[in-house]
């Protein structure tokens, strides 16, 4: 085989095995916040818990769904935890409004989280309220407990990440205006925090998947045919 194949190989597939993938956060069972059988959700050192929905709007019923939530760590050592959130926005007769309100609280043992934000890559927007004491059933923060408030909207941010606003502490509680008017159909968006770390391996990392031990066979194997005709040269 030529020998810049096999350099190319090599190298592409060392590059893959270096670059930093997404941990994905096993999913929870049950995956409705509103369930009575869902407790806690761990992700990337965060704990997210007190979960609470009200339907605001003209649908029939209100739900919240975790879906495939990750964390990542960057070459400064930051983390990033994204909390993937279904909010079942679906109303078809115009003019009607599809609202849902969300509390909830976070906890982090990995040191403290520096900002939050998110995104909105269907229709639709939400008006977060981030608060340093418990606030439910209340729908802002009681007096001289707001750390932000910042609003997440699709028609202006898409669905491009909104740094929302700076923060700094281990525990915060949450409360999200989730909404859109008809016809909608909004079944993603969202949360994002920041944690400055830096982290090494926290958690260890994952076992690598089967793809990713392929590249490196592939990389070892190229690197070794290398070497071997290097020697007979």
């Amino acid at each position: 085989m030529n020998r810049f194949v096999l350099f190319l190989l090599a190298a592409v597939a060392a590059a893959s095995v270096a670059s930093a993938a997404p941990t994905i956060c096993p999913a929870p069972v049950p995956s409705d916040v509103s369930n009575a059988g869902f407790s806690t959700y761990d992700c990337g050192g965060l704990t997210f818990s007190d979960f609470h929905v009200v339907n605001a709007g003209d649908q029939a019923t209100a739900k919240v769904n975790i879906g495939q939530s990750f964390y990542e760590d960057d070459s400064a050592g930051v983390r990033t935890v994204t909390l993937a959130l279904n909010p079942n926005l679906d109303l078809a007769t115009l003019g009607e409004s599809a609202d849902v309100w969300l509390w909830y609280t976070v906890n982090s043992s990995a040191g403290a989280i520096d900002h939050i934000g998110g995104t909105m890559p269907q229709v639709g927007s939400y008006t977060e309220s981030v608060c340093s004491g418990a606030f439910y059933p209340n729908v802002g923060c009681k007096p001289g407990q707001t750390v932000a408030t910042f609003t997440v909207n699709h028609a202006i941010n898409g669905g491009n990440f909104l740094p929302g606003a700076p923060v700094n502490g281990t525990q915060f509680f949450i409360f999200k205006d989730i909404g859109a008017w008809a016809p909608v159909h909004n079944t993603a968006m969202t949360q994002v925090f920041t944690l400055p770390g830096p982290f090494v391996d926290f958690p260890p990392q994952s076992v690598p998947e089967p793809g990713t031990i392929l590249m490196m066979g592939t990389g070892l194997l190229a690197a070794g045919m290398l070497g071997r005709g290097a020697r007979k040269a």
